[in-house]
Order: C-alpha cells, then structure tokens, then sequence
C-alpha cells in the first residue's frame, strides 16, 4: 500500500518558507478535508476567464467550457506539478498544446496555449506565493554565483554538498562512414552557463531535499521494524497495510525535523560563506506556518 505527497515540491517549498497558504494548499495542516492545489488554481482560472469573458476576450470564451466542474483540472495539473522543478514559461505553454488541450478549441493552438499559461502562473502566484518568492531567490543567487565564475552549491539536511555547474558545451566535429557529425561535450574548464545555472537552481535544490527527506524516513522506519518492507519512487512511499499507520508517523516525524530549521536564513549564511564577492540577493522573509502542525496533518501523505 502506497502514499503520496501532494504536489511535493511545493510542500517542501512551502515549509521552507513557513507559508501558511502554501502549507494550507498542500495538506500540511491537520484540516477536516483534504486539500487539492490543482482544483484551487482551476477555480482560480476559472475566475479569470469569465472575467476576460465580460471584457470580450474571444480566447476566455473558447476555453471557458473547458473548466466546468472538475473539467480545468487536468489542464491545469502539469503545470502546477511541474512548477517547483523548474518549468519555463515556454514549456508550460508547449506543455498545453503537446497534451491536446487546445485541438478541440477554436483558435490558434499557440497563442490559446500562451494565455492559458499566463492565467494558471498568475493563479499559482496568488496561491503559492511564498514558494515562487524562494524560487526566484535560488534562481538570483546561482546566476550571481555564476557571474563570479562559481557553480551553485549548497548542503542538504542529510549533511550532502551538492554542486551544480553546468558549463557550456565544446563541439567536435567527428567524421564516419556515414559521413561528419557533431558531439557536444562539457568542458571542464569552460565558463558556466549562466542562464542553466540560474535554471536549474531550484530544482535541484528541492529534490534534494526531497532526497533527504526520504533518506530520513527510510532511516526512521527502518530503525523501527524488524523487517522492513519498502518500496520508494519520489514521493510515493510503500510499505505492507500493516505498517502504513507506522510508515505515516516516521514520514511526517522526518519533515518535521528537517524543517525545524530556519533553512532560509541557514542557506544564506552559506551562500555568502561561500560566494563573499558575488551581489547576492536578500532572502524572502519566512512566514508564520508552524512545522510541527504536520504531525497531526492527515492528508499530508496519503
């Protein structure tokens, strides 16, 4: 028997930055019912449209039909998902076109795509604010670090350093039989790539927290049982029916330890030990959520 976080890069984005909003959209706290971030930022789509709708925008009435009831759901979902781990605003408007959304529309596929994009990242904004706020902050202080020629680096809760350098690519022209082509390779000693490392600074950063965060539960539940049954992919966590309940606590018990911690302020005292010439920007300020709330959070995982 499985259980899954919900939308899992944006909880751990939102208990880094105690966001009461954010923790209350992804089930961190002990609510009667179970939250879902991707019908919230649909309902608030759904708002926007008929909005536009009223101003006689052509492009919210060829999507409006599309969000009845539940119905925005699945349009929304990638993007939402996705969000934390470092989606552009071009791939969530090719995200939209790949999956079919606008071929029944009537309308240029591109430019619906472009707009429904622009709603469901003003939406987010109003929902997770906090996690976009950090995001941008990680986002500003791997491309500063980089502009002083050094990768992006950082600890995770677990002790790991990580270091993020993508470097830009040499091409050597390589000739066959079947004639000349071109391997790209990473140069150890070339410049960063400012704009990769500005990218995918966020992503990485919560995944590997995401990584601790498992690490530390496998150790809790292990230490525990005398034979543990496991089976892990992300933030899907398995074990027999039996050991759910078990599993459940050793989960949140580990969230809670890792986000005990100020890690905002922690990875700023880091960044700037590190980086001490680079123009760093200020973190966002921390919010008032209390972690230990999810303890008692029955849709945390579930």
């Amino acid at each position: 028997m499985a259980v899954d976080g919900t939308c899992n890069g944006l909880q751990h984005l939102s208990a880094m930055g105690c966001d009461p909003i954010g923790a209350a959209a992804t089930n961190l706290l002990p609510l009667a019912d179970r939250q879902d971030i991707y019908l919230e930022v649909a309902a608030a789509v759904r708002e926007a449209l008929q909005e536009d709708m009223a101003a006689g925008d052509a492009r919210a009435s060829a999507w409006f039909s599309e969000f009845s009831g539940s119905g925005g759901r699945k349009i929304v979902k990638r993007a939402v998902m996705t969000t934390p781990y470092g989606v552009t605003s071009a791939g969530i408007a090719k995200q939209i076109m790949k999956e079919g959304f606008t071929a029944s529309l009537d309308g240029k596929g591109s430019e619906l795509s472009a707009y429904m994009r622009d709603l469901i990242q003003k939406a987010l904004t109003q929902k997770v604010s906090k996690a976009k706020e950090i995001m941008a902050w990680l986002q500003s202080a791997a491309f500063e670090m980089g502009r002083v020629g050094l990768p992006f680096r950082w600890t995770t809760p677990t002790g790991s350093q990580i270091v993020q350098a993508y470097r830009n690519l040499d091409r050597v022209t390589v000739s066959t039989l079947a004639g000349r082509i071109w391997v790209y390779k990473e140069n150890p000693q070339s410049t960063l790539d400012l704009r990769k490392q500005s990218a995918g600074s966020a992503p990485n950063l919560v995944h590997s927290f995401d990584a601790a965060h498992l690490f530390l539960t496998v150790e809790r539940f292990a230490g525990s049982s005398e034979a543990p049954s496991l089976a892990l992919i992300h933030d899907s966590y398995g074990t027999h029916a039996a050991d759910v309940e078990k599993l459940g606590r050793c989960i949140r018990e580990a969230f809670v330890e890792i986000y005990s911690q100020n890690w905002i302020e922690k990875l700023q005292a880091e960044f700037t030990a590190y980086a001490p010439h680079a123009m760093l920007p200020e973190p966002p300020e921390p919010g008032d959520f209390e972690v230990e709330k999810v303890l008692g959070a029955e849709f945390f995982f579930s």
